[in-house]
Order: structure tokens, then sequence, then C-alpha cells
């Protein structure tokens, strides 16, 4: 199997060529040169992030550029329904985390969301943005997927709770109060059969202190459905991965019911 690597601009057909730049793809020449210690003639494969794959044979190598030739393409379908994930922001390298495990895991968008609990501010989204574009980049890589999460400018609670609303998607929140119902029962109603064959699943992850109880009677009034991922109290990104990982198996099992 050769290596992976991420080239957001795959050309369209067999045969062309692939050049590297030191400048622009330092980070990837030297993974590729060094740590891997590929030459001419080997194989490595290359991915979009947008469902393409292409193989390329390494044509020369330097310290300034590479070249390759493309041999094979392959393109993707992307994985159906799309579940996007509305975390209220977490602070410095627990939204790094979170960003890494989510894309192994193969989810769709990250939207970062402001709310009354929120410790991290609108600005430290936008300036660990690009941070979390190479986090996602590598995570893909590492984990052989080939989609990468869309990865959203912050947007407040309320007003993202009302464009869901409107477009009549569905969402589930997280809510460990006594008597909720469990995430996978949630899960069946939002993307069963009687939910006509929904697309598109919010989840809403609240931050360090939880959803204000204004925030969940928006969510109520909106009708979401509220999830409880049982008695333990996580941490935000601890139940925001628990919360993906649920979703994503049962797609898993509902492909083979």
């Amino acid at each position: 199997m050769s290596r992976r690597f991420f080239l957001p601009a795959i050309p369209p057909h067999i045969g062309a060529v692939v050049e590297l730049e030191e400048a622009d793809n330092s980070e990837e020449i030297r993974h590729i040169r060094k740590s891997l210690r590929l030459r001419e003639g080997d194989l490595v494969t290359f991915v979009d992030g947008k469902g393409q794959a292409a193989e390329g044979e390494i044509l020369s190598s330097s310290r300034e550029r590479m070249s390759f030739t493309i041999r094979s393409l392959q393109k993707f379908d992307p994985p159906q329904p799309r579940i996007l994930l509305a975390q209220s922001l977490l602070k410095g390298q627990r939204m790094d985390w979170l960003v890494e495990k989510a894309t192994e895991l193969g989810l769709n968008a990250l939207i970062p969301a402001i709310s009354d609990h929120s410790v991290a501010s609108e600005e430290d989204a936008l300036k660990r943005n690009t941070r979390w574009e190479r986090i996602s980049q590598a995570a893909l890589k590492q984990s052989e997927g080939l989609f990468l999460p869309d990865l959203n400018g912050p947007i407040r609670l309320e007003e993202l709770v009302d464009q869901v609303k409107a477009s009549q998607t569905q969402g589930i929140y997280l809510d460990n109060r006594t008597g909720t119902l469990p995430l996978w029962e949630c899960l069946s109603q939002a993307l069963g059969p009687k939910s006509s064959e929904a697309r598109e699943l919010v989840l809403f992850v609240g931050p360090e202190g939880g959803f204000h109880s204004e925030e969940v009677l928006k969510f109520e009034d909106a009708g979401f459905l509220g999830a409880s991922l049982g008695e333990s109290i996580l941490r935000a990104e601890t139940a925001a991965i628990a919360a993906l990982a649920i979703a994503k198996h049962w797609l898993i099992a509902d492909k083979h019911r």
C-alpha cells in the first residue's frame, strides 16, 4: 500500500505531472524524502479531502522539489447522511484534539458555536482556524480518510439554531438530565424510516459548563431531540467524540439492517 499525502488540487487526468515545490510543501517533501526515504519509482497516494484519490509515481526528488506522474485516479461519493458537529467553543488544545479525532471518525463539518457558557471567544477560534486545517489534514492522512470536514467560522448558538430550524434539518443536543432518551434512540428517530430519509443531522454539544437553560428551551422550541450519553459526566470534547462515534456506528449498523 502506498503512503498517503494531502494535495488540495489533484490533476484531472492520468499521465499528468505533479510538481511539489519546497517553498509551499516543505513538510510533505521532508516526510517523503527523509522520514520515509522514498525515491524515484516509488508510489504514493494523494488525497484532496474532497473524495478524490490519485496514485503517483515519483519521477524526481531533491531538497527543493519533487515531481510525480499520475498513474490512476479514483473519485468517491461523500457518505450520507452528513453529520455536522456544532461544538460550543473550547479552549486551546482541547479544541485541537477534538478537530483531530473528529476528522479520524469522518465528521462532515465542524461548526464552532459561541454559547452562554463558552470559555473561548470568537477571536480565539479565528486565530486557530489555520492550525485546525493543518491538524485535520494530518488526521485525514493518518486515518486514510477521503473527506476533510468543513471547518466553519464561529457563530452564535442562537443564530445557528435558527438556521438549522429554517433548513428543516434535524438537530440533536446532548442533555444529561434524568429521563432523557439515549442517543441511539434519538438517532433512530432522526434518521430512521419515519424521517423521510434525512440527509443531514446536526449534533449540538455544549461547553465545559453545559448548555444554559434558555438555550435548552430554544432547542426544544426548534423541535430538536435531547439525547443522553449515560450517567457519567463527560468533558465536553469527550462527549463530542463519544456522540460522533455512536452516530457513525448507528449509520454503519443501519446499512446492514
